[in-house]
């Protein structure tokens, strides 16, 4: 089952992570990044609307991977799962790599033209939760969802493929619609940080966590 406020309490005490001057070096590198780079250039496959895809704005993917890659331990294999979030891959893997991390990112996405990512991508239909077993050997460090549609369905389909993962951490964005229910669900609560997205939406969209985050405020 997805941990809750007991393995919060325990990850924020217990938890070793980046050293104030690797993130000092992680939020530098990344800072440079978004200067230098278009949103064009992450070699993402364009949105497909029909599929109910917007893309993170360049800022959101920065604060995404910042915080993602906070909990990176040096030596220790880092485990990523990825849920209908493709767009952040590109630069979640250069920072990554920027880091020396010894990671094992997975994107479990609908869309086979991310199948680009090569073993990274994981055939995934929210449907069938059961796609995303066996994946993962050892435990998920940290979870990304995005998923598609703001529906309880949805929300309840998801839920089970995250309990197969059985991450540490969640990170969950979706609209702000979904508050109660992804408490209720999930025990996942509401932060300041409020994603973006490349095209201006007409509904508010939220971060939603199981845990105290070290970047995002």
């Amino acid at each position: 089952m997805i941990g809750g406020g007991e393995y919060e309490e325990d990850c924020d005490e217990e938890s070793p992570q980046l050293s104030a001057h690797a993130l000092a070096a992680l939020n530098e590198f990344l800072s440079e990044q978004q200067s230098v780079e278009a949103y064009g250039d992450r070699s993402t496959p364009s949105e497909n609307w029909r599929l109910s895809q917007f893309w993170y704005s360049d800022a959101t993917i920065e604060a995404l991977c910042r915080e993602i890659c906070s909990h990176h331990v040096t030596g220790q294999t880092f485990n990523v799962a990825v849920l209908c979030a493709p767009s952040i891959i590109p630069s979640l893997l250069q920072t990554l790599n920027h880091l020396g991390a010894e990671a094992k990112v997975r994107l479990f996405e609908f869309d086979t033209r991310f199948e680009c990512h090569g073993e990274l991508f994981v055939k995934y239909d929210y449907n069938n939760p059961n796609m995303v077993k066996t994946v993962f050997q050892s435990p998920v460090d940290i979870l990304l969802a995005d998923p598609p549609y703001l529906s309880d369905e949805c929300a309840e389909k998801v839920k089970l493929a995250i309990d197969e993962l059985n991450p540490k951490r969640i990170m969950f964005c979706t609209g702000a619609v979904m508050e109660d229910k992804l408490k209720d669900l999930m025990g996942l609560e509401r932060i300041a940080f409020s994603p973006e997205h490349s095209k201006k939406l007409g509904n508010t969209f939220c971060c939603f966590t199981n845990f105290k985050t070290n970047t995002l405020s």
